[in-house]
């Protein structure tokens, strides 16, 4: 009996693993080790500043763009990763910036821009003072995407000084997390009511036809029948 609840066990772990999902680990990047361009390339090596225990890793990276080139901004990629399920993911931001003037910095996932949220009336009047945290929830579905940083279009733009650098955030690092499936995939189908049965002569039986369950179900079916599978034989056991 013993040997068959071994067994039965080993089978329900099996099923068990091999049904499940992949879980999404938390991604962390250091911005001074994304692939930097823009302006901030002309601008102190790449603008990747060393500050000590300040920041994580000890660098930042200062997000510059450039007033003689309205376009021309800095963007740190982080190249691609993969979604394991859809729903929305958390992309958070680790920013030092100033409240003298507006800086401004996107998200860039797959191409769209999605801003930070930045409350330029809680910031500290000097740098490297406090850090924030900028966070943006995207919906993304299951499969690969691209993510990167860059300064908004009209971050700090003056163009009463043109030829010079202005900055926006000192950028020291994302994550990305995973923090709730797709309310389509969540939400239960409504109940409906079957048809009334109508008053006619029964059609000649056809074979039956059977559904795939979903994942989850069908772990739940196949422990069951494991089960029962194991039951009968112990009573058959104990009947011989």
């Amino acid at each position: 009996m013993k040997k068959l609840a071994a067994v039965l066990f080993a089978l329900i772990v099996a099923t068990a693993l091999i049904f499940s999902v992949a879980a999404f680990d938390e991604i962390f990047y250091e911005c001074e080790d994304g692939d930097i361009s823009g302006a901030a390339m002309d601008y102190m090596g790449g603008n990747i500043q060393y500050i000590g225990d300040i920041a994580s890793g000890g660098n930042i990276v200062g997000m510059s763009g450039d007033n003689a080139e309205p376009t021309l901004a800095t963007t740190i990629d982080f190249g691609s990763f993969e979604a394991t399920e859809s729903g929305t993911y958390r992309f958070l931001l680790r920013y030092d910036t100033t409240n003298d003037t507006t800086k401004k910095v996107d998200f860039l996932i797959d191409g769209v821009r999605y801003p930070v949220p930045i409350p330029m009336d809680e910031l500290p009047s000097s740098w490297h003072v406090e850090y924030r945290d900028g966070i943006v929830d995207v919906e993304l579905k299951t499969g690969t995407h691209t993510v990167a940083l860059t300064t908004s279009e009209d971050f700090n733009r003056d163009s009463s000084n043109p030829d010079t650098y202005v900055k926006s955030v000192n950028a020291d690092y994302i994550t990305i997390n995973f923090i709730g499936a797709s309310a389509a995939e969540t939400e239960a189908p409504a109940e409906t009511e079957a048809p009334a049965a109508e008053a006619t002569e029964p059609a000649a039986e056809a074979s039956p036809v059977t559904t795939a369950p979903a994942t989850g179900d069908a772990i739940i079916h196949l422990t069951a029948i494991i089960a029962a599978a194991g039951i009968s034989l112990a009573a058959g056991k104990r009947r011989a």
